[in-house]
């Protein structure tokens, strides 16, 4: 296993994209990790990318390596990066935050254009992960908030300042919230319907109305839970109001696609109930 990691360290120290399509193949390893040597793996080879400063190539491919294995969504791997990493994560956003130049200074004092540009990616990514993961996994199963967002809201009280989106599509991170909403053991019950000669029709439009109430669910679930987040970090200090506003627009936005994208669920709903009366008739 070390051997593996050493290798997945090399390939993270290449600034070649090619060499990160390869390291994309460790984190596939995660869906198929019943020993869960493999989210350890890579979790050591995160920590030493990121324990050093040194290589500044190792740090940022580090940092992607993140949020590649994060969007799997592997909630084995996601908890113990969450236990492990979270410590590091917070120890260097608050690294000179209130220091203007530490964007360019994070590898060197008097930095390369190079170390630079890989200073200023690496805390814009870093950052926008810490917001991203917030909006994801903002709630363990009991009901308590998790270390993704205390730690959001933690460096929110401190004055911290996030960027935008710019590593991750405000869409996709909307669409990829409920993931954590998911409930795996839940099963939706089939509804029973009359016999009415037409089995596999039938089938057909139960499979096409489980799939819509099931989505419908989940999108006002989604919706419930953003108006909570926009709630909590609207009552932060007024030192923060102005990166506030600018995520609640965001997740304003993000809601009132969902409200839509809800509405038409409901339609089809509606209209398949209608075809189902249609074929009792008959």
């Amino acid at each position: 296993m070390q051997k593996s990691q050493d290798n997945l360290e090399s390939l993270l120290k290449e600034s070649d994209l090619q060499a990160f399509k390869k390291v994309k193949v460790y984190v596939q390893l995660l869906y198929l990790d019943e020993n869960k040597h493999y989210q350890q793996m890579i979790i050591g080879a995160i920590q030493n990318g990121i324990r050093q400063q040194v290589d500044h190539v190792f740090y940022l491919y580090s940092l992607r390596l993140a949020k590649e294995a994060i969007e799997t969504f592997q909630f084995d791997f996601i908890e113990q990066f969450e236990q492990q990493l979270l410590s590091d994560y917070e120890r260097i956003a608050l690294w000179r935050f209130d220091q203007p130049d530490r964007k360019n200074q994070l590898f060197s004092i008097n930095p390369t254009k190079e170390q630079q540009i890989h200073s200023q990616s690496s805390l814009v990514l870093l950052l926008e992960e810490i917001k991203v993961w917030a909006i994801w996994f903002p709630k363990n199963k009991n009901g308590s908030s998790t270390k993704f967002y205390q730690l959001y809201e933690k460096l929110l009280d401190q004055g911290v300042q996030f960027p935008g989106f710019q590593y991750f599509k405000q869409d996709q991170v909307l669409q990829k919230a409920n993931y954590n909403l998911m409930n795996k053991d839940q099963v939706i019950p089939k509804q029973q319907i009359d016999d009415i000669g037409q089995q596999e029709e039938r089938d057909n439009l139960m499979k096409k109305i489980q799939e819509l109430t099931y989505l419908n669910d989940r999108q006002k679930e989604i919706i419930d839970q953003q108006n909570q987040i926009i709630q909590n970090l609207t009552n932060k200090e007024n030192k923060n109001e102005d990166k506030l506003m600018k995520f609640q627009q965001e997740l304003q936005d993000c809601k009132e696609d969902l409200i839509k994208r809800t509405i038409s669920y409901e339609k089809q709903l509606k209209d398949l109930m209608m075809e189902i009366n249609q074929l009792r008739k008959n």
